[in-house]
């Protein structure tokens, strides 16, 4: 026998974590491809056993050991006299014993070592396949190929030429710089209409005791141009404006009445609208309402003028104030977004508000045959025609379409424009504070890492319009019908709406961001709609007083010569209910209490709570008494804050 060693190594037979932690004979000692070199055995068997441990699919250390083994095998057997041709012959197939000697190794190996390597693999085939994740995900392009606005601008474009009234309007819109924004005249008659106190801006308008009256006279005259224009436009049925999210594909003579202080050259570069993140360029989210907005400014100049009216007695100027108004709220309500929607029941309640206000400040005021027109003006204002989902509907498939690729069957996944969308764009959109280098830094490496995982958390575009139409579905059915049947109900759509995102916040969070808060739009719808209920009847009532000298005792005697049907209370069904006090009406609903209190003013924990701010809800029990239909703008004691009309004003007039 030769100096080669008599007996197997110890490091053979240790465990492989002590070898492990051996560092020198890891490193240094560790080389098997130089321990076979060194082995002086013939190149064939160095060849032989070269290939079984690298087929062994080993640790190096593991390698090591097996090297050690095998030379020691071919040494011992070649001083035993036998040949080294027949020693590898006898061996057999290298890769069957590869793959023997693997499998008995992985056996010895300790349960903290067969522990890592699982780990170890596994998290090796984790980062693959969030490499191979990350690549699809990247590669994900949206193809935004539809003009959404269309939807929006679907009642405009309804509408002939002879129906629309922004061609009326556009002129004088844009003499008087009337829109949202405008540094004209109008901006100071205003801030004259609404005054200054100690607190700021005042809560009223001007009336003809306020000092500044004279003035707002003056320059109610000075825009009769700008009234006429509207009382001759309102009486058509089509507002007829088509809105662009890029500012480019408005006509000059149009942006110039929507934008009065702004001007084209400034959005020329880009098409973005005002603050719009640029992904979001031409999406319908990203569509400015001015006129919008122009509309309220309109209703409350035709209430001041009502005031001046009402003081010269010229009650037909202030019925046609009133039908002005109402076709107003009837035009801005044209476009179908929730905010079009609740432009226009604010523009109807400052109507409605101008009529009550005149009436009771002097019943007589308009003839039997005036309050014929008005009760049929008010009547026939389909306020539930004015709450549509289309406009909401339209946003979520253009955000969706610029979020989503399209593999051309209706189906998609994220891309990185969406995780941008929802991370920057839409945020910039919601929130005013600036986001600041360092968290831009941090929302983009975020973005990019953890993007892939959207792919797995994010419902399919498929599957994410489809769960959208299905609740739209069901918000539109709540919205057609009456009160005490949708959201009086436990199982209407908005409770079920908010459990599922509760649910699923993670999954379906861009629809959840875009979903419209259904709840309280369709609470100031049923609001808007009871109070119009009142506002018919009471019309109903005061016909009849000039007709029989007294009001009827019962509301039916309303029918048919006053009233086709009796309106019904939105909270339970019932027909709406009167009381009579003093010589006044008081038009009611039962109330959030569920019960007839008589007409009694209502209050939340012995806490009065004035007729306008009460809102229809399900059952309170902390709410005592009834819903005041009419009068609304009187307060408790029913003194009322109404302008008097100065007699000898008045005579002088006439």
């Amino acid at each position: 026998m030769s100096d080669t060693r008599e007996a197997t190594p110890f490091f053979s037979y240790s465990i492989p974590t002590i070898r492990t932690l051996l560092s020198i004979k890891f490193w240094l000692g560790g080389n098997w491809k130089q321990l076979i070199k060194q082995s002086n055995l013939p190149d064939n068997v160095q060849t032989l056993v070269r290939t079984v441990v690298s087929k062994s699919w080993l640790t190096r250390v593991e390698k090591f050991d097996v090297a050690e083994e095998l030379v020691q095998h071919f040494q011992d057997g070649h001083q035993r006299g036998l040949s080294f041709e027949r020693l590898i012959q006898e061996f057999g197939d290298p890769k069957t014993a590869a793959g023997l000697i693997r499998r008995s190794k992985l056996r010895d190996r300790s349960i903290i070592r067969k522990f890592v390597r699982t780990f170890a693999m596994f998290l090796l085939a984790l980062t693959g396949i969030y490499l191979l994740a990350l690549g699809y995900f990247h590669l994900g392009r949206p193809t935004p190929n539809i003009d959404y606005s269309v939807e929006l601008n679907r009642g405009a474009l309804a509408a002939t030429e002879d129906q629309k009234a922004w061609p009326l309007y556009r002129s004088v819109w844009t003499k008087y710089q009337f829109s949202e924004g405008g540094q004209g005249e109008l901006k100071d008659l205003r801030e004259n209409l609404w005054g200054k106190d100690e607190l700021g801006a005042r809560s009223e308008l001007v009336s003809p005791t306020d000092k500044q009256w004279p003035q707002a006279v003056l320059m109610l005259k000075k825009h009769q141009e700008l009234l006429d224009v509207f009382r001759k436009g309102a009486q058509l049925p089509s507002l007829g404006v088509e809105l662009r999210a890029n500012v480019n594909e408005y006509s000059d003579e149009d942006f110039a009445a929507m934008f009065p202080s702004s001007s084209k050259a400034e959005h020329q570069s880009n098409g973005t609208i005002f603050g719009a993140g640029e992904l979001l360029d031409g999406s319908t989210i990203a569509i400015l309402l001015p006129h919008a907005h122009a509309f309220r400014e309109a209703a409350r100049l035709f209430h001041v003028d009502t005031r001046l009216a009402f003081e010269e007695d010229n009650s037909e100027r202030v019925l046609s104030n009133v039908q002005t108004v109402l076709g107003l709220a009837n035009q801005v309500a044209e476009t179908s977004t929730h905010v079009n929607s609740l432009i226009g029941m604010a523009v109807a309640n400052i109507g409605f508000g101008q009529l009550e206000e005149v009436i009771q400040a002097d019943p007589e005021f308009f003839s039997e045959s005036q309050l014929a027109r008005l009760q049929s003006t008010v009547e026939t204002t389909n306020i539930q025609s004015w709450l549509n989902y289309d406009g909401e509907r339209a946003m979520v498939k253009d955000i969706t379409q610029r979020c989503y690729t399209d593999d051309g069957r209706g189906d998609g996944r994220m891309t990185p424009a969406g995780v941008r969308i929802l991370t920057d764009e839409l945020r910039s959109l919601t929130y005013d504070g600036a986001i600041n280098s360092q968290q831009d830094r941090v929302t983009n490496f975020l973005q990019t890492t953890l993007g892939p995982a959207s792919l797995l958390m994010s419902a399919g575009r498929k599957e994410l319009l489809a769960k959208a139409d299905e609740m739209f579905d069901e918000i539109e059915a709540d919205s057609r019908l009456p009160f005490w049947k949708s959201q009086v109900s436990k199982d209407n759509g908005w409770q079920r709406h908010e459990e599922f995102f509760t649910q699923n916040r993670i999954k379906y969070h861009l629809l959840n961001l875009l979903m419209p808060a259904s709840q309280q739009v369709q609470a100031v719808m049923h609001r808007t709609l009871a109070r119009q209920n009142g506002i018919v009847t009471a019309l109903a009532m005061h016909r009849y007083r000039l007709a029989h000298g007294q009001f009827p005792t019962e509301i039916n005697r309303l029918l048919p010569d006053f009233l086709s049907e009796v309106p019904r209370d939105i909270i339970d069904g019932s027909e709406i209910k009167f009381a009579q006090r003093d010589g006044q009406i008081f038009v009611y609903s039962i109330g959030m209490d569920h019960d007839d209190d008589g007409g009694v003013d209502a209050k939340r924990k012995d806490e009065p709570i004035e007729r306008s701010a009460i809102n229809p809800s399900p059952k309170d029990d902390d709410f005592e008494g009834d819903w005041i239909l009419w009068p609304q703008t009187a307060s408790h004691n029913d003194s009322g804050s109404q302008p008097q009309r100065d007699e000898v004003h008045v005579s002088n007039h006439e």
